[in-house]
């Protein structure tokens, strides 16, 4: 604790930024001994410029420009040049060939990584040869915290990339970039005009729109409720189409003859018409009579088959069954 201050060393740590105008005079007498040691191996810092006593840095090259800094526990090695105004804030990883320009903000926890491992079939990862191509960051970007940019990204002047995206591809200047692998969400000149992505895609079949987040930075509508509105509307206005490419029924439908009727009612009354007509109901009578013949006694067949005879003259058809008894 610094008895003029009243502030930590630590906090410098944490909060490079206000070391300028909040440092104490034995704090920047240490300061500026540090950066003295750090000249001593080659490097060039600017005026106003902080780099923490708990920052990593082992690197074979470092420019800083004016009002720069590297706050504690950034990992720095490599070759890092850096324009004025750039900020490496706490945890940030930076690796390789580095070049950054004017008024660049690395976010924590951020890792530009300009070097790469090989990695054939035919020996161990550890014996690879290393390359590196380099990372180029322009003037005024903004890379949130939680970005990864890969070896050989060039990011173009007046970049946003968004928290936790993984930077695979060059980004054209003034792009908003964020997810895994990033890629353009909008032009940082027109905050108020519609995504890029909100627009039809060509790389989507059938016209489907990939947006799916619905928040616009700067507008004060673009709350949960009306991000989920939007995604509805969305939803609904491209489900006939995704529902007509996706569609395969499971079973061939059944085929009809044709001119057959699919009205049950129909099939009904074409049942109804092969029933029997009211005058051939003595047969079924005379059925009833002969399966009451034949559960009596046997005293009198010639009687029960005399009645079996007039069940059949009556027009009752007779079944085998019932022929047994006219023998």
């Amino acid at each position: 604790m610094d008895a003029e201050t009243g502030l930590d060393d630590a906090y410098f740590d944490y909060c490079p930024w206000d070391f300028v105008g909040r440092a104490s005079a034995g704090q920047r007498a240490a300061q500026d001994a540090h950066q003295r040691r750090l000249a001593e191996s080659g490097a060039r810092l600017g005026q106003r410029c902080y780099v923490s006593p708990a920052a990593g840095v082992f690197t074979d090259t470092l420019r800083l420009g004016t009002d720069s800094y590297i706050a504690g526990h950034a990992y720095v090695t490599g070759d890092l040049t850096a324009g004025d105004d750039c900020t490496v804030n706490p945890y940030a990883t930076l690796r390789g060939r580095i070049t950054l320009g004017d008024g660049v903000r690395i976010g924590a926890h951020s890792s530009l990584l300009g070097f790469n491992h090989g990695f054939a079939p035919d020996r161990p990862v550890h014996r690879q040869p290393l390359t590196g191509k380099g990372i180029a960051v322009g003037d005024d970007v903004w890379i949130g915290s939680h970005v990864v940019v890969l070896d050989g990204v060039t990011i173009g002047d007046h970049c946003v990339v968004g928290a936790g995206a993984v930077v695979t591809k060059d980004l054209a200047p003034w792009t908003v970039a964020a997810g895994n692998p990033a890629r353009p969400l909008r032009d940082r000149r027109a905050q108020g005009g519609p995504r890029r992505d909100r627009a039809v895609s060509d790389e989507l079949p059938g016209g489907l729109s990939d947006d799916l987040s619905g928040d616009r930075p700067g507008d004060p509508s673009g709350d949960l409720g009306d991000a989920v509105a939007r995604f509805a509307d969305r939803a609904r206005a491209q489900a006939a189409d995704l529902v007509a490419r996706c569609w395969k029924p499971r079973h061939r439908p059944l085929r009809r003859p044709a001119g057959r009727s699919r009205d049950r009612s129909s099939t009904l009354r074409r049942r109804r018409d092969r029933r029997p007509a009211a005058g051939h109901a003595s047969g079924a009578v005379g059925r009833r009579r002969t399966r009451r013949a034949a559960a009596r006694p046997s005293g009198s067949g010639q009687r029960a088959g005399a009645r079996v005879r007039s069940g059949r003259r009556s027009g009752g058809a007779s079944r085998p069954g019932r022929r047994r008894l006219d023998r």
